[in-house]
């Protein structure tokens, strides 16, 4: 079965994946060490949200250069939240002298939104970026986490 053509970069198993239509040399991929430490400025509830995070995500995925797309991925994720908090309170519209006027915490929103969403494709954690993925020769336990993460018992 073949795939659509990738129009983005990929790693090296990504590229054999795909069937290397240009016949193109495939460079291996460079192996990153570590893993992403959580920000020492984190409250509570980000540290919580990034220790969940990181138990679900496959083993392997990440690395210790990969510490700011997790970070900006919770950081967004924690905006996100105190605007959807803040609306609520406040309402879609606010009254200003010259009338009604959209909440400016929509826009905020709507930014951490989109922030969120590039680096969740980047740590893989939407359906394309999952079906890019490389699969790993032997799951385990933490992979069948991911998958309840992704697929079913969500994070709060």
């Amino acid at each position: 079965m073949s795939r659509a053509r990738n129009t983005r970069k990929g790693g090296s198993a990504l590229k054999v994946a795909d069937g290397n239509r240009g016949k193109r040399r495939i460079d291996p991929d460079l192996n990153a060490h570590g893993k992403p430490e959580c920000p020492d400025y984190f409250s509570a509830d980000q540290r919580l949200r990034w220790q969940r995070l990181m138990a679900v995500l496959p083993n392997k995925l990440l690395a210790a250069a990969d510490t700011a797309i997790v970070e900006r991925f919770i950081v967004a994720w924690q905006r996100f939240r105190d605007c959807e908090i803040m609306i609520a309170k406040s309402g879609m519209l606010i009254q200003t002298p010259t009338g009604p006027k959209r909440n400016p915490l929509l826009g905020i929103q709507l930014h951490c939104d989109r922030v969120m969403a590039g680096a969740g494709i980047e740590l893989g954690l939407s359906p394309v970026a999952r079906a890019r993925l490389a699969r790993p020769e032997h799951e385990t336990d933490q992979d069948d986490a991911f998958k309840a993460y992704i697929f079913g018992d969500t994070i709060n």
